[in-house]
């Protein structure tokens, strides 16, 4: 009787040991194969992190809303030129600090010199007849006074005087009204401050009392916004 804890001998032939070889290799990958499918289909588990949280609500701390408005001077004057013209000088602009007769502006005074020197001759003209007129009613006067002339002669020297004189002195207004103009042509401040405001460029056509900038003398200020409806309660 045979020992069944002894060693049997396996017997095989030659030809059986690449079929096993071929089998053992199979199942090799098969189970590389299995392994890799394994670790594939493994999700990567999530680390839990803290999360900071605050409840949203009033703080109770109350936030002035911002409305767009001005700041300009109490006393603030409007300067414009009385007569109208082309700017062709302007000495100022935002912000710069005049003083009282200071140069603002200067229209183009050409026209306006034409028309005083047309008056000045008008006036010579004038006074040269009121002086005519003049020297004919002093002779006049002298040769009724001897009783050389007629009362008739005497009245009409008188009168053609009298006429000299009111043409002389109407040419004298004209000739102050047109230097006037010619002045207006000119605009200063009339007195110290600052210049809030410049309206106009040079060399832009202006019309008489346009205004042009706005000075103001200090002080007091006011300011002036826009409120909507739903905040003028």
């Amino acid at each position: 009787m045979r020992n069944i804890s002894e060693p049997q001998p396996v017997e095989f032939t030659v030809l059986d040991f690449p079929t096993r070889v071929a089998r053992a290799t199979l199942l090799l990958a098969m189970s590389f194969c299995i392994m890799a499918c394994s670790k594939s289909t493994e999700k990567p588990t999530a680390k839990l992190r803290p999360v900071k949280y605050a409840t949203v609500g009033a703080s109770g701390v109350s936030v002035a809303p911002a409305i767009s408005g001005s700041i300009i001077a109490r006393d603030a004057t409007l300067l414009s030129f009385r007569v109208g013209g082309t700017l062709a000088v302007l000495n100022v602009k935002m912000g710069d600090t005049v003083k009282k007769g200071q140069l603002i502006g200067k229209l183009d005074d050409s026209d306006y010199a034409v028309a005083l020197s047309q008056a000045q001759a008008n006036f010579q003209s004038a006074k040269s007849q009121r002086d005519a007129a003049q020297n004919t009613f002093n002779r006049v006067e002298r040769l009724f006074e001897s009783g050389t002339s007629s009362q008739a002669d005497y009245e009409g020297a008188r009168s053609t005087l009298q006429a000299a004189k009111a043409q002389q002195s109407a040419a004298s207004q004209v000739v102050k009204q047109a230097r006037n103009q010619q002045g207006y042509a000119v605009l200063k401040s009339p007195f110290a401050g600052v210049v809030n405001s410049v309206s106009s460029k040079q060399g832009e056509s202006v019309a008489a009392g346009q205004p042009i900038i706005i000075v103001s003398r200090g002080g007091e200020l006011e300011v002036s916004v826009g409120i909507p409806a739903d905040m003028v309660s």
